[in-house]
């Protein structure tokens, strides 16, 4: 395997608007390997300012609705592509999720990561077969139920498996039109760090 690039002075903030926040308002929490203590980096906690503008911005990108309104054979496209990006890299997400959390590369790599990818490209093919609702029981009337996105998700991720968790809240999210601010563990901040860039690229 071919490692990626690390630096054990990782920095690890808020990405907000496209790019990581320079900030360091908030508490400097380390960042650890489990499986020898070592310390990877620092995670500059967000405070209630840094939160607010995830917020607002995640809030302004909604209302522009340049994401809610796409179709969903354009959202289905954006999904699989991230499917195929996180398959393509996971090698170096797989290297990240066990320094950050102490799990078997190999399990990570043949269970965590497939599954992370799996989750995008499960609710793009849900989102194709979803429907409204027609309902005729009024004489001389036939009523309409149709569904539409609603806003922001908070989304939380724990550090026990956290690309396989937050990829299906993310994915479920998103995929019908919501726009989501993530927060993950404290504890295993690194692979959000990198999937963060293939969320734009694709």
């Amino acid at each position: 395997m071919k490692q990626p690039l690390f630096s054990h002075a990782q920095h690890a903030s808020s990405f907000i608007d496209g790019a990581f926040t320079s900030s360091r308002a908030g508490e400097g929490i380390a960042i650890f390997n489990p499986a020898d203590e070592s310390q990877l980096g620092v995670l500059h906690e967000a405070d209630e300012g840094e939160v607010g503008a995830a917020v607002s911005s995640a809030q302004s990108a909604f209302e522009a609705g340049v994401w809610r309104g796409l179709s969903v054979e354009r959202r289905q496209k954006v999904l699989r592509n991230i499917h195929d990006l996180i398959l393509t890299h996971g090698d170096e997400l797989a290297y990240l999720e066990s320094l950050n959390t102490g799990l078997t590369y190999a399990q990570l790599r043949g269970r965590h990561v497939p599954r992370s990818a799996y989750n995008f490209s499960f609710f793009a093919d849900y989102i194709g077969q979803a429907h409204g609702d027609v309902y005729t029981q009024t004489e001389n009337f036939i009523t309409t139920v149709t569904r539409e996105p609603v806003g922001v998700a908070a989304l939380i991720a724990p550090w026990n498996a956290p690309l396989a968790l937050a990829t299906m809240k993310i994915a479920g999210a998103i995929a019908f039109g919501n726009s989501c601010v993530l927060k993950p563990s404290e504890f295993t901040p690194l692979s959000f760090m990198r999937l963060k860039t293939w969320f734009i690229e694709a």
